[in-house]
């Protein structure tokens, strides 16, 4: 299994927790700014940070993205020969977390590097997710939280299929029975015209929209109220949670 990290922030500040030591380093003594990277991803990050962080302290920068296209410009510089032919997925996930020298709340910048040919690598343009009056929350995950995806999604994208399919299914029956029940008269035209008009899957969409908008709306309600300390035993919960159930589902397998 590879490392699970999940994040929570809101206007307390941001909670970290991950099942591997050293996925989080801290890039400035100074200034509030972390980065977090997947472990067990072959590139030799700790070099790449130790190597960073021994140029000393960052400009201060007003916006907190500022502060990961100054970490992307020392990536440049970097190379990896050995790790090109074996990473992917969360290998090449990394996000930042912290505050701009002008921000009031805590963002989350979440982004991915690239491996060339020639070993060198590159930071893709990121998304920063900014607490702000209009976002109160904002959570994020490194590695395979299927098992739990649906306390923090609602409806999982295997759920949406499921409930495409079961709808199809009964939608299927209750077209054959109608239409057989008016096969033959003058209304059979207009009854089939009117049943083509159907569609299984948006049904299937709308349903699953509603349900997840419903529950978004009810874990950012909760997640808007905890303090630090509560957001950190959440984040431990859901990392202890999510090791022990995909543990189990590899047969009791592994650490």
């Amino acid at each position: 299994m590879g490392t699970s990290t999940f994040i929570i922030a809101n206007k307390n500040g941001i909670a970290c927790a991950s099942d591997t030591d050293y996925s989080m380093h801290q890039l400035s003594k100074e200034e509030p700014v972390a980065i977090v990277v997947c472990k067990s991803s072959p590139l030799p990050w700790e070099d790449i940070i130790g190597s960073y962080c021994a140029k000393g302290e960052p400009e201060h920068h007003a916006d907190f993205a500022d502060y990961a296209n100054d970490f992307a410009r020392h990536l440049a510089t970097c190379q990896d020969a050995q790790s090109k032919m074996h990473i992917a997925g969360d290998d090449l996930r990394v996000m930042f977390l912290g505050y701009g020298t002008d921000d009031i709340y805590p963002s989350i910048y979440d982004t991915t590097v690239t491996v060339g040919e020639d070993g060198s690598i590159r930071m893709q343009e990121g998304k920063t997710e900014r607490i702000s009056h209009d976002n109160d929350v904002v959570w994020k995950h490194i590695g395979d939280f299927d098992c739990l995806s649906v306390l923090f999604n609602g409806v999982t994208p295997q759920m949406r299929e499921q409930m495409k399919t079961a709808i199809g299914i009964k939608y299927k029956e209750a077209k054959d029975i109608t239409e057989n029940t008016f096969k033959g008269t003058e209304y059979e035209k207009p009854v089939h015209d009117t049943l083509e008009k159907f569609d299984a899957d948006k049904m299937a969409d709308q349903a699953c929209d509603k349900a997840t908008s419903v529950f978004n709306a009810r874990a950012v309600a909760g997640l808007e109220t905890f303090g630090i300390q509560e957001m950190i035993d959440t984040c431990e919960s859901l990392v202890n949670a999510n090791i022990r159930i995909n543990h189990l589902k590899a047969g009791g397998k592994g650490l």
